[in-house]
Formats: C-alpha cells, structure tokens, sequence
C-alpha cells in the first residue's frame, strides 16, 4: 500500500486498485485527517503477449507453444481454454487459441497454446491482434471482469524456430527419355508458420559451371519442390552426366541458406 498525501480546500477523491486516500480540510486544520483504502472498479487489458513456438522435433516440454500474456494489473489464474480473441493481419479472420495456464505471477500470465480451434488459420502471426474475450470472464483480483467487446487490442509478437532443411531427389540418377523426370524437393523438419516469406531458387549447371536451367521452386504442402525433365533452356534433352546445381533459400527477399547437390542423367 503506498500513501497518497495532497491538501485541498475540500476533500479529496481518487479511484485505483493499492491507493490509500487521505483526505485533509486546509480551511479546518483542527479537523482530522480521513484515510481509506481506495476500490478498484476498472476491469484488466492486455499490455503485450509473445508467443514463442516449440520446437516441433522435440520430445519434452520444449516442443510446447508458450504464450506469455502481460496484463494492466495482477490477475488470479485463468481456467478458461479460450481467454482471448485474435485477429489475422493478414485477412482479418478472427480465431482463437486453444490454451492450458501454466503458470502467474503478478501481471504476467503463461499459457501452453496447444492448437487453434476457432477460425480458418494456420498459425498464429508476428502483428496479428490480440484482446480479451469478454466472454471467458477474465478478472482483477477485485473481482472485475473484463466485460467491453472493445477492450484494448495490442500487437501479436510471434518468434519461431530456426528452420532445419531437408533435400531429397528423386529418382537419381534418372533417364530423360523414359521417365516424367527428377524430383527435388525441399523442407523443413521444423514447422514453419511464415512459410509465405520464403522462396527458393534453383540453378542446375554443366560440368564446366554454364547454367543449363534456372527457375524459382513451387511451394507444395509444407515444403518446395522442382522437377527437371532434363532438358535445358533450349528445350533440348541433355547428355549423360552428374549436373550439380545449386539452391538458395530467401526470407524476406534475403539469402538465408544454400546447398550443392547433384543430379544424375543417363541414357
């Protein structure tokens, strides 16, 4: 409890949660002060929420989603499974997290988000917007639910796990003639919930390095792919050999990571 001191010609008034109001009459100096522990009538907002993807290989507890919420003021734990509302950046679709409290402490809430179960999206992303649901009875410790649907909405903070890259190709080596072609694909053994903020590209050379094709990789389920049907720029079938070629991984238009691989032809 911290004091509140101020003298006026009349008392006093204030309002907030751990205030002690004192109230002095300067025109009456032989009348007592008047104390009192002021109540809190204001209902919790969100003051920032970060969650923090799992990593998805794991076994332990280090593969959970963790949502830490902040809020305006010390809250009990919640029970409810759906607390928040939020909002996509990307379409404006409003979803909801599934979440299991894991643990307050004064202001700060953390919760395992297990799954979304309200809305057509994914994952939950860096700038989505966040509040309470008035309806999951989110409280102060006065007791002061969170009843106003237009509550204050802050900015989602979302980070990921490094990406852990996967290349296969199939068939290697392979017959031009005969087959549909060579398969190359690319994914990541992580989930990756911004998969929209890469693209890859794909060089195939001859032996003495000039470029026989290039062509930017198509996004398929969670990863991306190629296929060569051994032939070059021209349209012309290649001859026997190992072509290596190179593929290069962009976020956000920057150069994240690349391989060497190498692809067979015979005839």
């Amino acid at each position: 409890m911290r004091p509140y001191t101020e003298t006026r010609p009349f008392p006093a008034k204030y309002v907030n949660a751990s205030i002690e109001i004192i109230a002095e009459y300067n025109d009456f100096p032989d009348l007592p002060a008047r104390t009192a522990v002021a109540t809190d009538c204001a209902a919790p907002v969100i003051d920032s929420a970060k969650l923090a993807y799992g990593n998805s290989l794991a076994t332990d507890s280090t593969s959970y989603n963790i949502l830490t919420v902040k809020f305006s003021e010390t809250i009990p734990q919640t029970s409810s499974a759906h607390p928040f509302l939020l909002k996509a950046l990307k379409n404006g679709a409003i979803y909801q997290l599934r979440l299991a409290a894991i643990s307050t402490a004064g202001k700060t809430c953390t919760f395992r988000a297990d799954t979304i179960d309200v809305g057509n999206i994914l994952y939950a992303l860096k700038g989505d917007s966040i509040w309470i649901d008035p309806a999951a009875s989110v409280k102060d410790n006065y007791a002061n639910s969170q009843l106003n649907s237009l509550n204050r909405r802050v900015p989602l903070d979302a980070t990921t796990q490094p990406a852990q890259w996967t290349f296969t190709i199939v068939p290697n080596p392979f017959t031009p003639v005969t087959g549909s072609g060579s398969k190359i694909t690319v994914k990541s053994k992580t989930v990756l919930v911004d998969a929209d903020r890469y693209f890859l590209r794909m060089v195939i050379f001859d032996i003495i390095g000039n470029t026989v094709i290039s062509s930017d990789m198509t996004s398929e389920g969670n990863g991306w792919s190629y296929t060569w049907d051994g032939r070059n720029r021209s349209g012309r079938v290649v001859g026997n050999g190992v072509y290596p070629a190179s593929i290069k991984i962009f976020k956000d238009n920057k150069e994240t990571y690349s391989k060497r691989i190498k692809i067979g032809i015979k005839r």
